[in-house]
């Protein structure tokens, strides 16, 4: 299986929908179907682990084209995001949130993009472009100390499915990105992983229908 991988160490730059409200629902996690929420682990082989200790993954989700959801306990403590990890492998692409230690993954919801407004951090708003929102909470891009390890709101990745991730709000509780993608239809897989504690995001090419 090929594989090839990119580190993006990152530190954010200001953004037009920065400094949003309290976080509010999606107005679209229910525009395919029901959001899941799933705790098994399934079975991977060698090639989809991508390098990743077995033994440090908690959770995996099914391939899924609808949305996908985890939601932290309502006294988890707000993790700092700290980086992004690409890869890609020969049917899939892979990025792996990286989190400060010292605290638990968020919670998250990752669902197709549609057009019109939606709710992001708590306001009505719009997004360009194609692809899967990820929204992280309780989570912030900004440290203890005030500063953030983001490096960029907006990284051109060229991958075969994912061409691109971009912030496209965050608050003292929520950060949404926006994984831009090749095509609207695609499949999307959670790994959740400890060691640190992690977030995969696998994303695939979904059915398109007859050519």
């Amino acid at each position: 299986m090929r594989m090839s991988r990119a580190y993006l160490p990152l530190l954010l730059l200001p953004l037009a929908l920065a400094a949003c409200a309290d976080a509010g629902e999606p107005a679209e996690a229910a525009a395919e179907s029901a959001p899941v929420v799933t705790e098994q682990v399934e079975e991977l082989s060698t090639g989809e682990l991508l390098g990743l200790d077995r033994e440090n993954l908690a959770m995996a989700t099914p391939w899924r084209a609808g949305a996908l959801t985890r939601t932290a306990s309502e006294t988890a403590p707000t993790a700092t995001q700290s980086g992004v990890e690409a890869l890609t492998a020969d049917t899939f692409d892979r990025l792996i949130l990286g989190f400060v230690r010292g605290t638990p993954a968020p919670g998250y919801q990752i669902r197709r993009k549609v057009d019109g407004s939606q709710m992001l951090c708590g306001v009505e708003a719009e997004v360009e472009g194609t692809g899967v929102l990820v929204t992280l909470t309780p989570a912030t891009l900004t440290g203890e100390d005030g500063s953030r390890a983001i490096d960029s709101d907006d990284v051109d990745l060229g991958l075969p499915v994912v061409t691109g991730a971009r912030v496209v709000c965050e608050n003292d509780s929520e950060v949404t990105w926006l994984v831009e993608t090749s095509q609207p239809e695609v499949e999307v897989r959670v790994l959740n992983l400890l060691d640190p504690e992690r977030v995969a995001i696998d994303v695939r090419r979904g059915d398109t229908g007859p050519e």
